[in-house]
């Protein structure tokens, strides 16, 4: 889907967006707070892929949407579902986590530096190191 899409489907009112491919779509910066990405594809694999960086997804349902190398630096996903995400080598450097759901989510690699993580759930939650890393 593309960056003119979304946005043009989310003003309109829409919310449920489950299922959908976001890889390589810029959408930094933009204000999605409650919707529906439940097993949403939103993985970087090229320089220019997909950047969620400073985007609110504050009481979103990201239910098992793949953040696979994505740059999520200080992305709001305050009260949000991130059940059984997959965050390998994701980039959520001062990203606020406060409240959100990261039961069952893969962590292996993410860097989660100055991330607020007060209130978050973890439990289940793959660490292979076992550190977050949350300075």
């Amino acid at each position: 889907m593309r960056r003119e899409e979304l946005l043009e489907r989310y003003a309109a009112g829409e919310r449920d967006f489950s299922g959908i491919g976001l890889d390589d779509v810029e959408v930094s910066g933009i204000d999605l707070s409650g919707i529906n990405l439940n097993g949403a594809s939103i993985n970087q694999f090229f320089a220019d892929g997909a950047n969620l960086s400073g985007a609110n997804l504050s009481d979103v349902c990201l239910y098992q949407a793949g953040f696979e190398d994505a740059v999520l630096i200080g992305t709001n996903f305050s009260a949000a579902d991130l059940g059984s995400c997959n965050f390998r080598r994701a980039n959520l450097e001062g990203a606020n986590l406060e409240g959100a759901i990261l039961e069952g989510a893969i962590l292996e690699g993410a860097n989660l530096e100055r991330a607020n993580l007060e209130g978050a759930i973890f439990e289940s939650t793959w660490m292979p190191d076992g550190s977050l890393r949350s300075n």
